[in-house]
């Protein structure tokens, strides 16, 4: 959970700049997928969707 936080300000030559930051206040890491494992799942989903 978090918002998005846009800064502005001009830059050392008088161009405008600008970043657009990611504020957190709630983060969730999630496991990494085994690769041979998440392939099986993508193309099981791929057949899925062709057959409906």
């Amino acid at each position: 959970e978090g918002r998005l936080q846009l800064d502005v300000w001009e830059g050392k030559e008088g161009d405008k700049r600008c970043k657009l930051r990611v504020a957190a206040e709630r983060v969730q890491f999630l496991e990494k997928l085994d690769r041979k494992n998440s392939q099986e799942e993508n193309d099981a989903l791929a057949e899925s969707y062709v057959l409906n």
